[in-house]
């Protein structure tokens, strides 16, 4: 193996390592979730709600409760008013509204949130109180905006996956010379590229992921037609 040969290698490892090191650093940015505390009552009202996903950014979203008197367990359906208080990342209240009847022919309370209040992502909470003329009751819960509705460290995970091994595929054909292997991984690299401009890297969507996707589509295509002009000149 020549001195020439040796420095390519060295080189092409160089910038693998470098390109790893900059994927996995987009996973170390963590945002802090506003501080909630639930308070809990003896007597009162209690309020249930069905456990939900992350949500989407910028897109509405229905929350349902039901009211439950505490002392006996009968559902209620009328005679109480609800307050639903929103809070972004940053534990700012973005959003106040008020709910007196329950939803035609249902038994659950509901609030309309605006997907405008979700243009922040991070984590998230929301407070519900109602009061009758004589109880009440308060529950506190905290939920996630992700730019795609997805979260979860599995998600992250497979997503950085896909990322390694497209790359991967198009740089071992680039380098080692294989147009056919490096066609293809162009063509994935492009399709990844699109899909993180739309839905950011699972929990994060900003300026940065949007400049790694715009390089991951540039590169692609690039290289694929690189490779395409490779293999027609073999015809």
């Amino acid at each position: 193996m020549n001195k020439n040969t040796r420095e390519k290698r060295k080189s092409q490892v160089a910038f693998l390592f470098l390109f790893t090191f900059l994927i996995f650093s987009v996973g170390t940015i963590s945002a802090q979730p506003p501080f909630i505390e639930d308070p809990v009552f003896l007597d009162g009202f209690e309020i249930t709600f069905d456990p939900f996903s992350p949500l989407a950014q910028n897109q509405d979203h229905r929350f349902h409760f039901h009211i439950i008197n505490t002392s006996n367990g009968v559902p209620i359906h009328s005679g109480i008013s609800c307050d639903f208080h929103l809070q972004d990342d940053s534990g700012v209240q973005v959003l106040m509204l008020t709910n007196s009847t329950t939803e035609e022919g249902n038994v659950d309370y509901e609030f309309v949130v605006g997907g405008g209040n979700f243009s922040k992502l991070g984590n998230y909470g929301y407070t519900i109180q109602c009061n009758s003329s004589t109880q009440g009751g308060i529950e506190v819960v905290e939920f996630q905006i992700t730019p795609s509705g997805q979260g979860g460290t599995e998600n992250m995970v497979f997503i950085i996956f896909i990322i390694l091994m497209f790359y991967g595929i198009n740089l071992f054909g680039f380098f080692g010379r294989n147009e056919t292997m490096t066609l293809l991984g162009g063509m994935a690299l492009m399709f990844l590229g699109v899909y993180l401009v739309n839905n950011g890297i699972i929990i994060y969507r900003d300026n940065l992921t949007n400049y790694f996707a715009y390089v991951t589509i540039a590169w692609g295509f690039v290289s694929t037609i690189m490779a395409s002009i490779a293999l027609s000149e073999d015809l």
